[in-house]
């Protein structure tokens, strides 16, 4: 890296690119310092720094208060498993990762956990024998109707003193947002 924050080594275009990842990962870095030691004042910051900045600590909060409430698996197996339910055919690795934002590694990873767990199988698809595809084992419906009452108290918490009209808002926006970046949720 150089003096400037720059770095010689990739093409200009892509440098570019990279400082102003830097530069936004740095202001973000200092700002949330100055968050830090002013108990949680976002006014300095701009709204996107502030929106960036709200989304990844409002996603580590929901995973390590959800990692705490199950035994056997993590909330992010939690999360794929909520995606599995969602589709029509048993996905296949590749389309559960572009689905959950995840590696086709990671998925894979995750995916032998809950297997072993026996939340779900892997199975050769029966055309494509190279694809992997995720079946539900009912394992994972049982807990969820069973957790159903922490589950309701966990969403009327998080929801609380937000509107609907607030909600609609928000999940347009990050609708769009998640479109911005490649994702894979329908409007």
């Amino acid at each position: 890296m150089e003096a400037d924050g720059s770095f010689s080594c990739i093409k200009s275009d892509a440098r570019s690119r990279i400082d102003i990842i830097y530069n936004v990962l740095y202001s973000y870095k200092y700002n949330m310092l100055c968050i830090w030691r002013n108990n949680v004042n976002i006014s300095s910051v701009s709204e996107e720094y502030g929106i960036y900045g709200m989304l990844f600590s409002l996603s580590n909060r929901i995973q390590t208060i959800g990692d705490k409430e199950f035994d056997d698996i993590t909330m992010k197996q939690h999360f794929m498993m909520i995606a599995l339910e969602m589709f029509e055919q048993p996905p296949a690795l590749t389309e559960m990762g572009a689905v959950i934002g995840c590696s086709y590694q990671n998925v894979k990873r995750m995916a032998e956990h809950l297997q072993k767990e026996q939340y779900l199988t892997i199975e050769k698809d029966g055309i494509d024998k190279r694809k992997l595809l995720l079946k539900s084992t009912g394992k994972f419906e049982k807990m969820a109707c069973d957790q159903r009452e922490k589950t309701v108290k966990f969403m009327e918490n998080l929801y609380r003193n937000i509107t609907q009209k607030e909600m609609e808002i928000t999940l347009r926006t990050l609708k769009k947002m998640d479109q911005n970046l490649g994702g894979r949720v329908q409007k």
